[in-house]
């Protein structure tokens, strides 16, 4: 039993306030073919769900081009240019019970990500999405690190032992296992083998914080 009273939440992005499978899939499905290196099929592509952009791009990479700064940045650039515009806007959607949960929270509202600023604020503004703190991967070490969560608590003002914190991936897990920070898995059906703690559905997180 929670000993003390929670007193904020802080929630990742894809996968717990909008579902991006499908746009993720299809970005890095055509970033590859425009670049000429290949069809990726989608259990290949999405096994790496979790990781920066830049992380998921390197580890796609064949072996001999991982170290192609200059193919790199060229595919940074398409990244820019068409992910949150061509992809997102067209196949992400708020998750359930988003919108109606974020507006009952009576506590401090937070995100943690792995996306970068520029893709956070054309989210944010188009999802009409609202929170006191956004970290991103530009401001501190990314997840797995514990950094972002416990950056998030500092900019707070509060303690992590008054905080949750909501995710879908084995990323999650490891970076609040090592912020010292309950955490919550939203259940998809690609997490169903991690042993954690979980919500089936977002509503569930009014019934955390009590």
């Amino acid at each position: 039993m929670r000993k003390r009273k929670v007193k904020a939440v802080i929630f990742d992005v894809d996968g717990v306030l909008i579902d991006t499978r499908e746009a993720l899939y299809k970005f890095y499905r055509d970033l590859f073919l425009e670049f000429g290196l290949g069809r990726l099929k989608k259990a290949e592509i999405m096994k790496y769900h979790g990781l920066t952009g830049l992380e998921w791009m390197k580890a796609l990479l064949p072996k001999e081009r991982k170290n192609d700064q200059k193919l790199i940045d060229k595919m940074m650039g398409w990244f820019s240019k068409h992910y949150v515009s061509d992809y997102v806007f067209k196949y992400g959607k708020i998750i359930p019970g988003v919108k109606e949960t974020l507006r009952k929270l009576r506590v401090k509202k937070a995100v943690v990500t792995n996306n970068d600023k520029d893709t956070m604020k054309k989210i944010m503004k188009r999802f009409g999405f609202k929170f006191d703190i956004v970290v991103t991967e530009e401001d501190v070490l990314p997840k797995p690190s514990p950094a972002p969560l416990l950056l998030a608590c500092k900019k707070l003002g509060i303690e992590k032992s008054r905080v949750i914190y909501i995710g879908d991936t084995r990323i999650d897990v490891k970076t609040g296992r090592a912020a010292g920070i309950e955490t919550y898995l939203l259940s998809h059906g690609y997490n169903k083998n991690l042993r954690c703690k979980k919500i089936k559905k977002f509503e569930e997180v009014l019934r955390l914080v009590g």
